[in-house]
């Protein structure tokens, strides 16, 4: 009965927590723009393939870069791997992109035309059929897909770890689905129009959703509180001992917050530690696997000591460097939907 009643709350609320955009798009030139841009931003993709004893088909994700910037992407593949032993088979290929697929060191604008950043379903995702064809290696494209994949040369090809190659992605059928279908295109795009079309820069693409209806940043995250505190008060979700609010990360007051947060924490989890393992021995005993030497120094009172201070001490500059940032760029910049991207 509780989760009957929630549940019908959760479908009230969520009407109007996630409104319809008041344009979107869906002409099929836009589309290929869109699919064009979704491939150029980001660098990780599902290859699928079929398995020759079976017929099933599977998916994997691979790294790629789109150095050429003309929407056929440029992939390291390894021989060894299951894709590629699919394709030596004869596996027609297909490969899917959406957005988020970027390494998480990675700083990628997530707003379109027509998507709802807040939302998976939302935003674009395009699937791409072709084949790949080898490519010669250059410092040109060692560097670009450096830059995308910092882990990556140590498999370039060459090296001893993996027997790999540079292979470029011909495409020869698009289907784009951009997000949900009242603001976005959904549907096949002409591989020739995807290869002609443009990609959006950041300013221009911010013109364009400055006429498009979102969630207010200030409502950010809200949804979610609604649904914890429903949760709690009908008994389904016990509260964390600790639990926090989540931070509204565009609000300097909120990382004033944060940073006075976490600061506490870690003065009182170094103390606890400390006082923890006192009890337990002045000193842990030297293990005599020199493979535990690492868990020894963890255990070690003074090893929390430290820890805890220097957490104590990155988050009080946490806090005020974020404050600071915010607080320079001003309102005018939520005003115009500006993506902002902050390194850490």
């Amino acid at each position: 009965m509780k989760a009957t009643i929630l549940s019908s709350l959760l479908l009230a609320l969520g009407s109007f927590a996630l409104p319809v955009p008041k344009k979107g798009y869906h002409d099929v030139e836009t589309a290929a723009r869109v699919a064009r841009t979704l491939v150029n931003r980001e660098s990780l993709a599902n290859l699928a393939t079929i398995q020759k004893k079976d017929g099933v088909p599977v998916s994997f994700m691979e790294y790629y870069a789109d150095c050429q910037d003309d929407g056929e992407p440029i992939f390291l593949l390894v021989n060894i791997s299951s894709s590629q032993r699919n394709i030596d088979d004869g596996s027609k290929v297909s490969v899917s992109v959406r957005v988020g697929d970027h390494p998480i060191n990675d700083h990628v604008n997530p707003h379109y035309i027509g998507g709802r950043v807040r939302s998976p379903a939302g935003s674009p995702r395009v699937s791409l059929k072709g084949s790949f064809v080898p490519v010669t290696g250059s410092p040109e494209l060692d560097t670009c897909f450096a830059l995308r994949h910092h882990d990556a040369p140590a498999w370039y090809p060459g090296s001893p770890i993996h027997s790999t190659f540079w292979a470029k992605f011909q495409v020869e059928e698009v289907y784009l689905i951009g997000g949900f279908g009242d603001a976005a295109y959904i549907g096949e795009v002409p591989a020739e129009l995807y290869l002609n079309a443009t990609t959006f820069d950041d300013e221009e693409l911010s013109r364009e959703l400055s006429s498009i209806f979102e969630l207010p940043e200030q409502e950010n995250n809200y949804l979610t509180r609604v649904v914890k505190s429903f949760a709690r008060f009908f008994g389904l979700q016990e509260e964390e001992d600790g639990e926090q609010e989540e931070c509204d990360f565009e609000d300097d007051n909120d990382w004033k917050k944060h940073g006075k947060e976490q600061k506490k924490f870690w003065k009182h989890y170094g103390k606890d530690q400390k006082k923890y393992w006192k009890s337990h021995g002045d000193k842990p005993e030297q293990p005599e696997d020199p493979e535990l030497e690492e868990l020894a120094e963890v255990e070690d009172p003074d090893y929390w000591k430290h820890y805890g201070k220097d957490q104590k001490k990155y988050w009080k500059h946490y806090g005020k460097e974020q404050k600071k940032y915010w607080k320079s760029h001003g309102k005018d910049d939520d005003e115009e939907q500006q993506v902002i991207f902050v390194n850490y």
